[in-house]
């Protein structure tokens, strides 16, 4: 059985496209802000981001018992934090991502 605390939490950017915030709506916490916003959350146990193009992590799902294995994109990610307080997460080297520019 995992640990019932989450020693992790992911930030998503607040710029997400609707369909897809609605999609991971039903995945995340929501953090509201004074100004009327709203970012999505995940509360994880663990977190890989070894993959270049996706974190994959354990989340906690909102108001249901259990957990999920999950795959979020880099792109979508704001913020990663520890709450163990221990060493950083591995981020791929930017080399390792693939170019994502067009050429025009």
């Amino acid at each position: 059985m995992s640990d019932p605390h989450p020693l992790h939490t992911i930030t998503l950017k607040g710029d997400i496209p609707d369909l897809e915030r609605e999609l991971l709506r039903r995945y995340c916490h929501e953090l509201h802000g004074s100004d009327g916003s709203t970012l999505l959350q995940f509360f994880c146990h663990s977190v890989d981001a070894d993959h270049a193009l996706y974190l994959e992590m354990e989340a906690v799902l909102p108001r249901r018992q259990g957990t999920r294995r999950l795959r979020i994109p880099h792109t979508l990610v704001f913020l990663i934090e520890s709450q163990s307080g221990g060493t950083a997460l591995p981020v791929p080297p930017a080399s390792a991502l693939p170019d994502t520019r067009t050429s025009g």
